[in-house]
């Protein structure tokens, strides 16, 4: 979604940098015509003797030429600068966009330590244990919640209304999985130019629930979608961000204090248990 986002605004600056230059083309062949007519005005006032009014009227004719010459030459400068201005925010734009590419390619460990699920029961509550590494013994590990669980913590939010940051709780509850062949049906249905698998990979897709809730906010209008979630392999490395045509997936933007629901969705390694994270904050078991 963002790399089309980006796209589009390269495109239309692109765009619109062909048009400026196109209207400098045009700016300068005014110029020329001025200047050959102001050319051929003065060599005619050598060839024959001019009366008084053939001489009134070649000094106005030079006065609106002259007028004319100015502004051509002020527009001229403009647009010069808009192109230079253009140019570079192109330039900055494309580069920050591929570094980021770059960056989002390079996996991410997100834990050195092994995450076990102990079940939510009465008698054994929530926990995470933590293998010893001999990086660090002590490391404490994240919690794993159970699949179908519903989980609340704290978080910030982009107001999208007022473009200000406000603190809330977020509750996020993993519904459903599909992944391999019934996931691949799914994404073709969905768009017949969905790319399919390579060879030892398949694609994953969760429905989730998410609410916004304790908003101090009166209506805020909350940016929340699908890149808040990630997906974390069974060695810890988080998976490459794909893009694809899925059905019903989360909103950009949503409401306070409603429930949302929509998918979620990867490519992963063919065979692996991943686990969801949100925000990097909390991890959701998909089994």
């Amino acid at each position: 979604m963002l790399d089309g986002l980006v796209s589009i605004i390269l495109v239309s600056m692109i765009s619109l940098i062909v048009r400026v230059v196109w209207q400098i083309i045009q700016t300068k062949n005014e110029l020329s015509t001025i200047k050959r007519k102001k050319i051929k005005l003065k060599r005619a006032a050598r060839l024959h003797q001019m009366t008084s009014k053939e001489k009134e009227n070649s000094r106005k004719k030079r006065i609106i030429w002259n007028r004319k010459q100015n502004q051509l030459i002020k527009k001229l400068a403009w647009l010069q600068l808009t192109v230079y201005i253009l140019g570079i925010a192109v330039v900055v734009i494309s580069l920050a966009f591929f570094a980021n590419r770059l960056q989002a390619k390079t996996p991410e460990k997100i834990s050195s330590a092994k995450i076990i699920t102990i079940l939510d029961t009465v008698e054994s509550p929530l926990k995470a244990v933590a293998e010893p590494t001999k990086e660090a013994d002590t490391e404490v590990a994240q919690v794993l919640h159970p699949f179908n669980k519903t989980v609340e913590f704290p978080t910030t939010f982009l107001d999208l209304a007022t473009m200000t940051f406000f603190a809330a709780k977020l509750e996020v509850t993993v519904l459903t999985t599909t992944r391999g062949a019934d996931c691949w049906d799914l994404l073709v249905a969905e768009n017949q130019f969905n790319k399919p698998p390579p060879s030892g990979k398949e694609y994953i897709m969760n429905r989730v629930r998410i609410k916004v809730l304790d908003s101090k906010e009166p209506h805020p209008t909350i940016k929340l979608s699908s890149f808040d979630f990630s997906y974390i392999s069974t060695s810890g490395q988080k998976y490459e961000r794909c893009i694809l045509i899925a059905p019903d997936t989360l909103p950009n933007e949503i409401a306070a204090n409603t429930d949302v629901e929509g998918n979620i969705y990867s490519l992963i390694d063919q065979g692996d248990q991943p686990h969801i994270s949100v925000q990097d904050k909390e991890f959701m078991s998909i089994q």
